[in-house]
């Protein structure tokens, strides 16, 4: 069994509220396919014994092939894992017996959580997806065939709030009242933050404050303009009375 510790390396604060896998019948296909591989050279057993060394050669490669198959499923269902803690979401993606792949988003770069269920098995094993993306949108995470999803969605929609109102992005849930608008998680630089939000902000203003906004900036523009030309004569002047 994979430890946690070989995984994730938890944050000062940070603390492990779920830790899920894909449910046990994803491993049927694969055990099958073992199983298959491990019980039918028994069938051919006096055959391929009494045909010399290649028969035996064989019978020991197909048993060989499906032990290594029944392994192989079983580590990458026991490394495939969904951890939700009271900062972030981590899906460690199994790739292989030797190959890891980690995504993780925290609450403050989350947006758009959902789970579903999309067949009848889904919905007879209660089991499902559950995804999120960044804000960038440049990472999605999604989990696969685990069960409760709806339970697992729910309590990353609830550390999202409480990381949000701890942020002071919106108002404490416990407290209530108006809430803030969530501004967007840094994907690049502060000056692309900051003119995002400028631009949000513009979006709600209407016709003539635009064109007070405008008028504004036009004036501090020939300000500038002034006091880059006649700089230095100020300065002169002043020295002269003083």
């Amino acid at each position: 069994m994979v430890r946690l510790e070989e995984v994730i390396q938890l944050k000062e604060g940070e603390e492990v509220k779920a830790l899920t896998r894909r449910h046990i019948i994803t491993l049927f296909p694969q055990f099958l396919a073992a199983l298959v591989l491990i019980v039918a050279p028994f069938f051919f057993l006096f055959p391929l014994f009494t045909s010399g060394p290649a028969g035996i050669m064989v019978f020991g490669v197909l048993v060989l092939v499906g032990v290594l198959v029944a392994i192989r499923g079983f580590v990458m269902w026991d490394g495939d894992l969904f951890i939700i803690t009271n900062h972030r979401i981590i899906d460690v993606d199994q790739q292989g017996l030797f190959a890891r792949t980690i995504n993780e988003i925290t609450y403050l770069n989350m947006q758009d959580p959902s789970w579903s269920k999309k067949s009848p098995i889904d919905f007879i094993l209660g089991i499902g997806r559950v995804s999120a993306r960044s804000s960038s949108g440049s990472l999605t995470i999604e989990a696969r065939f685990v069960p409760r999803p709806r339970d697992l969605h729910q309590m990353i929609t609830d550390y999202s709030q409480e990381a949000l109102a701890a942020a002071g992005w919106i108002a404490s849930p416990s407290v209530g009242g108006a809430s803030k608008p969530k501004p967007p998680a840094s994907s690049g630089s502060s000056k692309e933050v900051l003119l995002e939000r400028v631009g949000k902000q513009l979006e709600h203003m209407d016709e003539k404050a635009l064109e007070r906004l405008a008028k504004t900036l036009k004036g501090q523009e020939q300000d500038i303009a002034v006091s880059k030309l006649f700089g230095d004569q100020k300065n002169a002047l002043k020295e002269i009375k003083e």
